[in-house]
Order: structure tokens, then C-alpha cells, then sequence
């Protein structure tokens, strides 16, 4: 046994070692990763790598390009090309790889139709770098017969606006950081690339790059952080075969170095890499306590490490004092109770001081942050369960006294924090705590040692439960929060996407020479400079304002409405302006807070002539009820996001009456429904929506909607969280009953029944639910389609309309609209469309979004593919996927044919404005089926929980029954009434009762006989070794006295003889009429620390050994056995151990006693004699085997019968050579018997 022992110790020393070989491996990948990222530092080897991909892009071209010289030659150029249409845009989409060719400096074929090259062949092109206004490109040229080929690799984009689908960076293949500058002169500092001819590009600044990559902070960290769990385990793995002083020291190194390593994160934000990112950012959360979402990762964690660290290695159940320990019990519980309401805080905090959201039935707003917040949530309430079931452990014994003490505790706790000022312990607070005890309560008395999984099921549910209901309840505080902040924005009337766009409007207008010669005649036209505006600088987004233009010169005079006042100009607008203006930056537009119900802005743009000043005053006011298409979010920089966000509906109204609208929602057209306005701010719940309202003054009110969060959502929202709970559950279960390295799983028959029923299900429902959405997303997209062709039917025929008489629609304009673009926009917002009319060419002729065009996001020409397709292939109609950026849209295109049926153009309907509402209705039906399949998988949970108990109940029975069967009495059959497999078993399980039981009996008749016949020889043997000599002196005796030699002093010593051979045979008779009956026990209560004092007292006379007894603090250990017995048993111990100590070594007894737990006492007796043999250690406890020479070896044989008897047990462990220890365990009696 000892030998063992020492082969599993130098296993688990293996086993810590690779765990901190480990720990250090790792640690110094995090060190060299987080050093790396410190230096920051950018060498020729990013360059090169620059270079590389450059150049190989290069060659591609050139011997694409010679490929393509080859095939030109015998066919048509542009043929070609078109066949190799699909081919480079993949190219282009995949590598930034676009093709081009001029023919006689004309372009003839693009790949890409996003890059606005000219149509004109122009000298700069021959350059090898090329700089356009989004996006930076090297070139590659080969003229060949008829024109020249263009090849142009793509570097990086600059975007002037930037959003989620226009993003500036490098290309996907050129692997450089963010800050990374492309200068076009070799300056120093700077590192210069060539191309592969080593002609100069330009030069990359890493002056403002940023220190390291993405992956590299990913490497750092988790390598540190898999370095802190592996020392952590590694550490807590001594702690099971170290003594108990080095276990609490060894606790208390782990102990610091966890918070110091906390401390390093919070107080001294190391490392860097770690503390920097967003997580570390008080923009993204932060509270009293904790500055960052990061801190408060980082304190949990390591509460919950020093929590388990204490809850499997402090061994508070040790306390000998009964008060002692049930007050620990008392304090655990508070501490739960007090963690509860933390949890409640943190929840409150993590939604309502935090960016971060937290709806869980609108899962596509969640993000990785989301994640991080609910994992603290339940790394909480782990913790909640170690304090909780820590305290239920030491209160062990009969269940009132958990039950008693628990309830008490917790309901106190809960009672007095709701009396304190600002708590918000309640009645759930309350039922969920009691929940939560009684949950573990009932799985630790079922289960004395290790939990199984599944009875966390329930526990779970509760858990989830209340992280729904608390979560939903504060997110209905923010929402409600979000919509005041709404409606202050709103009450401002601002429009953000007209206040970036007179930034670029303001120095147009300054600039128009068209203006200035209006400007100077003696009378100044007004409609035409109103006919100008409108149409070249106010069209398209600006039709949803009304437009009023005022020129004034020195010493003009406005006329005012009735009673038709006459004042000065100048004066009039200067004084609105003073007024009402707010300037709107770097333009000359300004913006009137006048309160009018309207968005109103004032643009004051002068114009300065020889001798004086002339000013155009622009008035834009918002129309009522305006339905114009929107403006795409594609053209909105990050800075300009939508002014009411998606999840919100609003309304204006102005004098009691619907003013303006937008959201879901549909606002009754007077305000009467909503608001008494008997208060500024009111709240109301009606038709599905929560509903905040501003009551602005007597004429307007503003109001802000979100949708209700009803039962459906809070069953969802519980769907989500208890998934996420239960996979995070599950990795803590995992860390806290699996020691790494150490046993796997216990994969019992109903685990695997679990298990194979879960995995089964969610593997059937993942592919139903992914087949369901694949096909619903066609779906969806087909009928987008549809949409879309009816559309364009519609577009069509009013064009059609309109243009049905034309041939030719270059320069087109009539009387009612001033050219193309203008009647584009028209049926723009009739259709909620934006429409485009290209060429036969492929050239853009009108559009009704010509931000898209004047910005260059796309060049002014059609799809190359599309064009191809429409013309070469004669499609009636073609649909294609297209992109701007990262924006992916469809696009539909259709040849417009005249009366005659000769073409005019081609009709094309992007649908940038609607991609993302498309995007949106895709999303919320992708979103649905999952919240579905969620629930259901929720379902299918639980009841593979209770179906499979259900399935292996029978199971456990019979396993129960067969752990009973006992050869010693008799085993009872199993009834069982259902026809099934599990009756064979049963029916089996009886059949081996029945012959257990003959054979039980005719066993014991055989060994009955078989121990006669072993005694009948020992005895023989026994009583044979003193009969021979008897015999012989009797027959001496015999013959001295025919001889008449008798001498009295013989006799006496004859007799001796005999007499001391009777005695050992009455000796030998009592131990066998000892061990077949023992006498009769005569059980009682007594101290076994008062039995163990008499040893010493009995032994102590002893001049050879030394009797030393370590009964530690204990003063009184009760035991339910027989005194005269048990003394019996100890002295033979004893009296063993002294008999098995060598001649020449000073004997030693050591007696020392433990108390395993409140149920069972242990009593060592160890010698420093020569050990047992391996030989004849399985013989030790069987009568009659002896190792000494005297004696019957029955001494052990009684002594293990007598232990048995007391209902404890009795075993040893040796080492040859050193000693012997024998230990007797007993049950502690608690009260008397």
C-alpha cells in the first residue's frame, strides 16, 4: 500500500511539472509577444513583405497581359476581354487586381467599373503610382497592337467619409497596421518601395502606425493568460500531498499572487497591450467601482480563483468547536445573501452605465462585450454557490439543522438589507436566494460527494430566471432613459445629413460663375438663380425642404406678409440670424432654433462685386409630412449616424397636429391620443409601444416609441441567457471536479443517455434550423427580386411615359424638367427607388443619387458584366450583386426602348438607400427562426434531463438492489410490472437471488466443513507438539519406577513438565473456544480518549519502548462499543507492535488520533519495527497464522472480528524495514443508543 502511494505522488510530480514547464513556456510567448508589441518598431522586413506581394501581382499582370497580346492577335480585342469578364472580377474582388484597355486613347473594356479612370487616354496615366481620390493604385502598362493594356494593382483607400461600409486601409493582402502613412517623396524616417523594374512608388511613414497587430495582442494574451491557469492549477495541485503547514502556506503564495497580479492590471495597467484595448475604455462602461468592463473582468476572475482556491482547500469542516463552526456556517450564508444583492447591482450597473447592450431578444445587437458582460454575471453567482455550499457542508448531520440555520440566516440577511437606505433587496431577491438554497441544499444531501451535472439543470433555470427578469427590468430603465435623450435631441430639429452637406454646398455656390454674372445685372433675375439652386445645388436630398432665396444689395428692403412692412435687408436676416442662429461649422448656413415645428436652416453667402457686397440669403424649411427617399448610409460619414436610432419610431407635432413622423409606429395625426399636456415630460404604454413624450411649449410636442417587451421576448431573452449560462456553467463544472491532467469524465449509462439525446437533438435542430433559414433567405431574396422587377415595370412605363417619343436622350430637358436627373429624382421618391439611365456605350447619362458618382465611389459606368450580358448576350433584364466598399446591393438593369422599339438607355435601380432596410428584414426573419429553434432547444433540454432520470430509473433500482445483495441475509426479490427490456433484467436479477441464495447455503455448509476439517488439523497439530513429550516422560517414568531407580526429585521435575504441557493445552482449547464464540458484547457509550490514556498508562512501566500518544485538542470522543473488548483489541496491537521490534533498536509506539468528519474517528498505532513480508501480508487477518513463535495467531483474527462487530473497520500500511501502522476506524455516536 505505501509503495503505491508513492507511485501515485511521483505521478502527480510529473504532472505538475508539465503543467509549470507549462506555465513558463507560455509565460515567455506572452513576455517576447508583449515586449514586441512595447517596441513597436517597423524594419525593411515589413517593406519587403510589401514588395513581395507587390511583385508578384506585377509578374501575374505582365504574363496575363502577354497572354492576352497573344490572343488579340487573332480575335477581337474586346471579345476577349468580355470572356474574361467574370474572371477578373473575382480578381478584382479577391487580390485588387483591375484590368483596363484603351483603344486609340479611348477606354474601350474596365473590369471594375469603382474606379473612375478617364475615358481619355491622359499622359499622367503613364505613371507607375497612381493616386485617385479614394483609393491609391500601382499600375502596370503593355501597349499592344491597337491600344494600350492597364493593369492596376490596388494599395490602399482613403475614403473622405468613412462608416461601416467605407473603411481606409491597406490592401487585404498587404499585411500593414493601422496609422501606416503613403508618402509620395522619399523623405527620412520614411521607407521606400520600388517596383519589381526598381523604379520608385512611394515612400510608407510609419511615424503614426500603431505599435503592433491584432494577432500579436491576441498572442500576448492568451499566452499570459494561459500561463496564469496553468501555474494556478499547477500550484493547486500540490496542495493535495503536502502536509497541512505547507498546504496554508502554499495557499497563501497563490493567494498573492493572484491579487498582485490584479493589482498589476488595475493600479499599474500592465501590460500595456491588455489594459489598451476597448475593453480597458471607460466609453464602453464604467462605474463606482470599476473604471472599465476590463477591471471588473479581471477583479471577477480573481475572486472567483481565490474562492475556489479556498473552497477545495480550506478545511473549515475540520473546526472541532460545534459553535465555531455552525457561526462559520452563519457568516457563508450572509455572505451569499450579501452576493445576491451585488449581482443585482452589477446587473443594474452593467446595463445602465455601460454602451453596452444587453437585450438578449435582439440578439443581433450583441457583441463580444455582451458576452463578457453576462459571463461576470455568472462567475458571480458561481461564486454565490462555493459560499453557499461550503456553508451547507459544515452544517452536516440531520437536515433540520441546514434547513434551520440557512433559512434564518438568508431571510434575516434579506430582511434587514431591505431596510437599509437605497437597497433593492425585494421579494424575488428573497424567493431566489431561498431558491437557490434550497437547489443546493437538495443536491448535496443526495449527493454527498460529487454532483453530477445534470442536477444543476434546475439550479440553472432559477439562475437564468433571475438574470432575465433583472436584466429586462433595467433594460426598460435605460430604454425608457434612451428615449429622453431622443427626445432632446429632437426637440434641437436638427438634420445632420444637411449639416455635412453644406460644407461642400457653400464653397460651390461661392464659386459659381453662373451667380456672379446674375449678381451683376441691374436687376437681378430671381427664378433664375431659384431654378439654379434647386436644380444644381438643392436637388435630390434637399426636395424634402421648401426653399425660399433672397438677394440683397445695400440699401434692399424686404416686404413682410400683411400688414406688408418694409425693412432693411441686411438687417432683417442679420437680426434672424443673431437670434435664432446657430453656425453651422465650415459652411455658411446656419441653423434656426426658432421653434417653429420645422428643420430650419439660413444660408448667408456672399458674393462681392467691384464696389459693394451682394448677399443670397437660402431659406430651408422642412416640408410637412415629407416622404423623399432618404439618404443612403453609404454617403453618411460615422459622424453623421442616423438621427433616430432604428428601434425607435418618432413624431412631431406642431399646434396639435402630426407635423412630421418616422419609425414603425403610425402616429395618429393629432396629438390628443397621447398627451393631455398637463406635465412637460409624460409616459405612456399604448398599442404594443412604451411611448416617452416632450410637451416642448403650447404648440409642440415631440414623442419617442419603443416596442413593449413582452412575454415572447422575456422567453427569449431566458433562452439565450440560460444558453449562455450553461455553457459557461459547464467549463466551470469542468474546472472545479476535473483535475487537469488527471481522470476524465464519468460517462455513466445516464450521462451518455443525456449527452447522446442533447447532441443528437441539437445536431437534428442545427441542421433544420440552418436549412430552414438557408431557404428562407432565398426566399426572401427571390422575392426581393420580384419586388425589385415590379419596380422597374413600374420606373419603365413612366419613363416610358415621358420619353416614349425620343430618340436619342443626351442633353434631355423639358419644359417642366429642367434635364434627366431632375425627372430621375422625381420618380426617385415617387418609386423609393434610386435610378440610374446609362448609354449604349455604358456611360452614365442621368441618376438620381449623383453623390455616388460626384464622390467616385463608382465610376461613371455601368457593371462591366452586366454590360456585357445586356449587350453581347441580348439579356432582356439582368439582376446582379454588386458593392461599393464593404456595402453589398442589388442591382437591376433593363434595356429602355423607345415607341419605335430602338433603345434609348439602360434603366438601372440600385437599391443603395434600401440595402440596409433589406439587410434589416433578412436579419429580423433569420433572427425569429432562431429565437425559435432557441426555445426549443431549451425544451428539449429540460426534457432530456427528465427522460433520461425516467429511462434509468429502473436502471438505478436494480443497480441499488445488486449493491445490497449480501451473502449474510436475505436479498429481496424486485417487482416490476411493465413488459420491456429492463423486466428481463429484473427477471434475471431474481433468477441470480434465488441460486445466490442455494449457493450461498450450500457455500457456507462447505466452508462450515472446510474450517472443521482446517481446526480439526490444527488442532491435532496443536496438541500433538505437547503430547510427544508428555508420552516420553511418562514412559521414563514407567521404567525408573520397574526399575526402582524412582527419584522424588525426578517426579517433581517430570510432573512440571506435564503439568506445563496441560496448561498449554487448556490454553490452546480457550483460543479456539475464544475465536469460534466470542462472549457476548456489552455495548456502551464511552470516551475513547479516556481508553486511550489507560493504554498509555498500561505500557508506560515498560523500560524497552516508548509509548507516546498524540490525542491533539480532543478531550472526549464518544463511541458506541464493548470497553472489556476494545482494550482487548489495542493492548494486541500493542503488544504486536513491541513483538516486531528488532533486538538492538529502541522500540517506538506512537498512537495518535483524527477526526475524519463529524460521522467516523481514526486511531493510528504505528512501530518502528522490521515491517511484514510481502509475502504473507494477504494472511494477516486469517486465524491461526502467526508470525512469532509462540501463540496460536488468533490475536489479529479476533481483533478484526471485534472492529467489524463495533460496525468500523481495521488495516495497515508497512514499509520493510521501517514499520507498521495500523489503523482502526470507528463511528462516533452522537447521542445514546
Amino acid at each position: 500500500m505505501k509503495e503505491n502511494s508513492s507511485h501515485k505522488r511521483s505521478a502527480f510530480t510529473f504532472q505538475r511539472m508539465i503543467l509549470f514547464i507549462g506555465a513558463f513556456v507560455f509565460m515567455m510567448i506572452g513576455i517576447i509577444s508583449a515586449s514586441l508589441f512595447r517596441e513597436g518598431k517597423y524594419s525593411q522586413k515589413d517593406v519587403g513583405n510589401l514588395e513581395q506581394v507587390l511583385h508578384e501581382k506585377e509578374r501575374f499582370l505582365k504574363e496575363e497581359f502577354s497572354q492576352l497580346e497573344e490572343l488579340f492577335s487573332e480575335n477581337n480585342p474586346t471579345r476577349v476581354l468580355d470572356q474574361k469578364s467574370n474572371e477578373y472580377q473575382d480578381l478584382s474582388n479577391r487580390e485588387g487586381i483591375s484590368v483596363f484597355y484603351y483603344v486609340d486613347n479611348v477606354l474601350s473594356y474596365w473590369s471594375d467599373h469603382s474606379i473612375p479612370l478617364p475615358d481619355l487616354w491622359r499622359a499622367r496615366l503613364n505613371r507607375p503610382f497612381l493616386s485617385l481620390r479614394n483609393a491609391d493604385y500601382v499600375s502596370v502598362i503593355k501597349p499592344v497592337k491597337g491600344g494600350r493594356l492597364v493593369g492596376l494593382i490596388e494599395i490602399r483607400t482613403h475614403f473622405t467619409t468613412q462608416n461601416e461600409f467605407l473603411e481606409n486601409g491597406f490592401q487585404r493582402d498587404i499585411k500593414l497596421d493601422r496609422g501606416v502613412e503613403i508618402d509620395f517623396f522619399e523623405t527620412d524616417g520614411t521607407e521606400p518601395v520600388y517596383n519589381a523594374d526598381g523604379v520608385y512608388l512611394f515612400s510608407l511613414n510609419f511615424s503614426e502606425a500603431e505599435p503592433a497587430s491584432k494577432g500579436l495582442r491576441i498572442l500576448a494574451f492568451s499566452s499570459l493568460l494561459l500561463s496564469l491557469i496553468l501555474l494556478y492549477a499547477g500550484f493547486c495541485s500540490m496542495l493535495s500531498f503536502v502536509s497541512a503547514r505547507t498546504k496554508y502556506l502554499l495557499m497563501g503564495v497563490i493567494s498573492i499572487l493572484i491579487i498582485g497580479s490584479t493589482l498589476a492590471v488595475l493600479k499599474y495597467s500592465f501590460p500595456s497591450m491588455l489594459t489598451g484595448t476597448d475593453l480597458f475604455q471607460p466609453e464602453l462602461f464604467a462605474s463606482k467601482m470599476y473604471p472599465s468592463l476590463g477591471a471588473l473582468l479581471v477583479g471577477t476572475v480573481s475572486l472567483l480563483a481565490l474562492g475556489g482556491l479556498y473552497y477545495l482547500y480550506l478545511n473549515l469542516e475540520g473546526i472541532r468547536s460545534t459553535a465555531w463552526k455552525r457561526g462559520v456556517a452563519v457568516l457563508l450564508f450572509l455572505i451569499s445573501a450579501i452576493l445576491l444583492l451585488a449581482i443585482e447591482q452589477l446587473i443594474s450597473s452593467l446595463v445602465l452605465d455601460s454602451n453596452i447592450s444587453f437585450e438578449a431578444h435582439r440578439v443581433t445587437t450583441f457583441t463580444g462585450n455582451t458576452m463578457v458582460g453576462l459571463a461576470i454575471v455568472i462567475m458571480w453567482f458561481v461564486l454565490l454557490g462555493l459560499f453557499m455550499d461550503k456553508a451547507i457542508i459544515m452544517l452536516s448531520g440531520p437536515l433540520y439543522r441546514p434547513v434551520l440555520y440557512g433559512t434564518v440566516s438568508l431571510s434575516l440577511a434579506m430582511l434587514v438589507a431591505s431596510l437599509l437606505p437605497g437597497a433593492h433587496a425585494s421579494w424575488s431577491s428573497w424567493l431566489t436566494i431561498l431558491l437557490l438554497f434550497g437547489g443546493h441544499l437538495y443536491m448535496r444531501f443526495h449527493h454527498k460527494e460529487k454532483i453530477p451535472f445534470s442536477r444543476f439543470i434546475f439550479l440553472l433555470l432559477f439562475i437564468s430566471l433571475f438574470m432575465t427578469l433583472r436584466f429586462q427590468e433595467n433594460n426598460q430603465i435605460d430604454l425608457e432613459r434612451q428615449r429622453e435623450v431622443e427626445l432632446v435631441k429632437h426637440s434641437s430639429e436638427h438634420d445632420p445629413v444637411a449639416e455635412m452637406l453644406f460644407s461642400e454646398m457653400s464653397m460651390a455656390i461661392r464659386n459659381d460663375s453662373v451667380f456672379a454674372q446674375f449678381l451683376n445685372q441691374p436687376y437681378i433675375p430671381i427664378d433664375p438663380v431659384v431654378t439654379r439652386l434647386s436644380r444644381i445645388y438643392l436637388s435630390g436630398y434637399w426636395s424634402k425642404y421648401d426653399l425660399v432665396v433672397t438677394v440683397c444689395r445695400p440699401g434692399d428692403n424686404v416686404t413682410l406678409p400683411p400688414p406688408d412692412d418694409e425693412y432693411p435687408c441686411y438687417a432683417f436676416f442679420d437680426e434672424m440670424i443673431l437670434q435664432y442662429g446657430i453656425e453651422i461649422p465650415e459652411s455658411d448656413f446656419y441653423f434656426l432654433d426658432n421653434l417653429n415645428g420645422r428643420v430650419s436652416y439660413l444660408g448667408s453667402i456672399p458674393y462681392y462685386q467691384a464696389e459693394s457686397e451682394h448677399r443670397v440669403y437660402i431659406e430651408l424649411d422642412s416640408k410637412i409630412l415629407s416622404e423623399e427617399l432618404g439618404y443612403p448610409e453609404l454617403l453618411l460619414d460615422d459622424n453623421y449616424t442616423s438621427f433616430t436610432s432604428s428601434k425607435f419610431s418618432f413624431a412631431r407635432y406642431n399646434g396639435g397636429k402630426l407635423f412630421t413622423q418616422d419609425g414603425e409606429f403610425p402616429y395618429r395625426r393629432t396629438c390628443d391620443h397621447y398627451t393631455s399636456r398637463e406635465g412637460t415630460f409624460e409616459t405612456i404604454t399604448l398599442e404594443g409601444y412604451d411611448h416617452s413624450i416632450y410637451n416642448v411649449d403650447d404648440q409642440n410636442t415631440i414623442i419617442v416609441g419603443s416596442p413593449t417587451i413582452t412575454l415572447v421576448d422575456k422567453l427569449i431573452s431566458f433562452s439565450y441567457i440560460f444558453a449562455l449560462n450553461f455553457l459557461l456553467l459547464a467549463l466551470f463544472y469542468l474546472l472545479f471536479t476535473v483535475r487537469i491532467l488527471g481522470p476524465s469524465l464519468n460517462w455513466s449509462f445516464k450521462n451518455r443517455i443525456q449527452y447522446s439525446l442533447v447532441g443528437i437533438l441539437f445536431l437534428t435542430f442545427l441542421l433544420i434550423c440552418s436549412g430552414t433559414i438557408y431557404f428562407i433567405i432565398q426566399q426572401y431574396r427571390a422575392k426581393h427580386n420580384d419586388n425589385l422587377r415590379n419596380t422597374m415595370r413600374s420606373v419603365y412605363i413612366e419613363l416610358i411615359q415621358k420619353l416614349e417619343f425620343e430618340e436619342d436622350l443626351e442633353n434631355w430637358s423639358s419644359d417642366t424638367y429642367y434635364n434627366l436627373d431632375e425627372l430621375l429624382v422625381k420618380f426617385s421618391n415617387v418609386f423609393y427607388t434610386d435610378i440610374n439611365l446609362y448609354s449604349q456605350e455604358g456611360n452614365l447619362l442621368a441618376t438620381s443619387r449623383s453623390e455616388i458618382f460626384d464622390r467616385q465611389l463608382l465610376s461613371q459606368r455601368m457593371n462591366r458584366l452586366v454590360y456585357e450580358n445586356l449587350t453581347r448576350l441580348n439579356a432582356s433584364e439582368f439582376i446582379h450583386n454588386e458593392h461599393i466598399g464593404k456595402m453589398q446591393y442589388i442591382s437591376a438593369y433593363v434595356p429602355l426602348l423607345n415607341s419605335e422599339n430602338e433603345f434609348l438607355a439602360f434603366l438601372n435601380l440600385p437599391y443603395f438607400t434600401q440595402s440596409g432596410s433589406l439587410t434589416r428584414d433578412v436579419t429580423n426573419l433569420v433572427v425569429a427562426v432562431i429565437n425559435i429553434y432557441m426555445i426549443l432547444m431549451l425544451v428539449i433540454l429540460l426534457v432530456s434531463v427528465l427522460l433520461a432520470d425516467r429511462i434509468t430509473q429502473p436502471l438505478r433500482m436494480i443497480q441499488n438492489r445488486i449493491a445490497q445483495v449480501s451473502l449474510n441475509k436475505k436479498n429481496e426479490m424486485i417487482q416490476y410490472e411493465r413488459s420491456d427490456e429492463i423486466r428481463g433484467l429484473v427477471e434475471e436479477y431474481n433468477y441470480m437471488v434465488q441460486e445466490l441464495e442455494r449457493s450461498a447455503g450450500l457455500l457456507a455448509q462447505s466452508e462450515r466443513e472446510s474450517a472443521w476439517r482446517e481446526m480439526a488439523k490444527q488442532i491435532a497439530h496443536e496438541i500433538k507438539n505437547p503430547l510427544t513429550p508428555m508420552k516420553l516422560n511418562v514412559q521414563h517414568l514407567q521404567r525408573t519406577n520397574v526399575e526402582g531407580k524412582t527419584d522424588p526429585e525426578m517426579v517433581e521435575r517430570i510432573s512440571a513438565t506435564l503439568i506445563e504441557q496441560i496448561d498449554s493445552l487448556s490454553a490452546i482449547a480457550r483460543e479456539f473456544s475464544d475465536f469460534a464464540k466470542m462472549p457476548s458484547a456489552r455495548n456502551s457509550r464511552i470516551n475513547l480518549v479516556t481508553k486511550l490514556k489507560n493504554l498509555q498508562h498500561l505500557f508506560e512501566t515498560d523500560e524497552d519502548a516508548s509509548i507516546v500518544i498524540d490525542l491533539g485538542e480532543h478531550k472526549k470522543i464518544m463511541i458506541y462499543a464493548d470497553k472489556e473488548q476494545l482494550m482487548r483489541v489495542f493492548i494486541n496491537l500493542v503488544k504486536n507492535g513491541l513483538q516486531s521490534i528488532p533486538d538492538g533498536r529502541k522500540g517506538k509506539i506512537h498512537i495518535g488520533l483524527e477526526v475524519d468528519s463529524d460521522l467516523l474517528v481514526k486511531v493510528r498505532f504505528t512501530d518502528n519495527g522490521k515491517g511484514i513480508p510481502e509475502e504473507i501480508r494477504d494472511k494477516l487477518f486469517r486465524p491461526n497464522f502467526t508470525t512469532k513463535s509462540a501463540g496460536m495467531g488468533m490475536g489479529l483474527a479476533i481483533s478484526h472480528n471485534i472492529i467489524r462487530s463495533f460496525g468500523g473497520r481495521i488495516w495497515y500500511d508497512t514499509v520493510l524495514g521501517q514499520g507498521t501502522t495500523f489503523f482502526v476506524e470507528l463511528p462516533i455516536s452522537k447521542e445514546k443508543r
